[in-house]
């Protein structure tokens, strides 16, 4: 069974995007069928819901989870480091029509692990059960990248 937090778009000053997007039925549906599977899964609406790090640090959490549109990616991007600095373990992942749409803004800005293209329930229920990804289709995998040593640059060089 994974523990799987799930949080909509915030907003914070715009009382007109914030009513439009709360609560936001997109992470409650992922939730739900999360929990139909046997999983923890709870969706957090920090419009409605109130605190953030009380929601990180109620559970240890395998899988938090992001919807942005575009009006608050900005705000999802800090909770989103948040996140990851106060639930190091947890695998982040990212998803809306934002995501979907610019998935490589929310890589280069926020600590985010995968991206659901779409629809995610099959890539959380994936990802949830521990099953191969690859099984999945429809998301992007973060596959961080290293700095190569002095010794392969060298290497690559004389070759």
């Amino acid at each position: 069974m994974a523990n799987v937090l799930l949080c909509g778009p915030f907003t914070k000053d715009n009382p007109a995007l914030r009513n439009w997007a709360a609560p936001h039925l997109g992470t409650e549906r992922l939730a739900a069928w999360l929990r139909q599977h046997g999983h923890y899964a709870r969706a957090h609406d920090a419009n409605r819901d109130g605190d953030f790090l009380a929601a990180l640090t109620s559970t240890p959490w395998n899988i938090i989870g992001f919807s942005s549109i575009q009006a608050t990616l900005p705000l999802d991007i800090g909770r989103a480091r948040i996140a990851k600095a106060t639930c190091p373990n947890a695998l982040i992942v990212w998803g809306g029509i934002e995501a979907t749409l610019n998935f490589q803004d929310v890589f280069d800005a926020a600590p985010c692990d995968v991206v659901a293209l779409g629809e995610g329930e099959n890539l959380l229920l994936t990802l949830a059960e521990g099953r191969d990804i690859w099984e999945c289709e429809g998301f992007i995998w973060r596959k961080r990248a290293r700095t190569p040593t002095r010794e392969e640059y060298a290497a690559w060089w004389d070759a």
